[in-house]
């Protein structure tokens, strides 16, 4: 990780609560506990000086979200932060919620993608 310099990190997290140390998101995961869980992350060693921290490019993604019919829309968040200029019109929390809107007979209460700022 150090020697490649990244411009953007993604970190999984999931419902993980048996796990103490674990990044936290998902259905019923508010933001300020994925942020809570995930800002050790930035203060690792080297962490400082990767362009994707310095650059705030961190980002946390629902690691439960794969695997299903709307992994796709996670692939859209990580292609919105690689290509931000191609997916300007892209909204993937939005597609998300009216995906669940449309299929699902639940709403999704929780943090399923967000950006780490190292700033906070």
């Amino acid at each position: 990780m150090l020697s490649a310099k990244p411009d953007a990190i993604f970190i999984t997290a999931s419902e993980w609560v048996s796990l103490p140390d674990a990044v936290l998101m998902g259905f019923d995961i508010p933001r300020e506990t994925t942020m809570k869980r995930a800002a050790p992350f930035l203060e690792r060693a080297g962490w400082a000086d990767l362009p994707a921290v310095r650059e705030s490019e961190v980002h946390v993604i629902y690691h439960g979200g794969t695997r299903t019919l709307y992994d796709y829309i996670f692939l859209r968040y990580i292609a919105k932060v690689l290509h931000p200029q191609l997916f300007a019109d892209v909204d993937p929390e939005a597609e998300m919620y009216e995906y669940y809107r449309t299929y699902l007979p639940v709403t999704p209460n929780g943090t399923f993608m967000m950006k780490l700022d190292a700033n906070k």
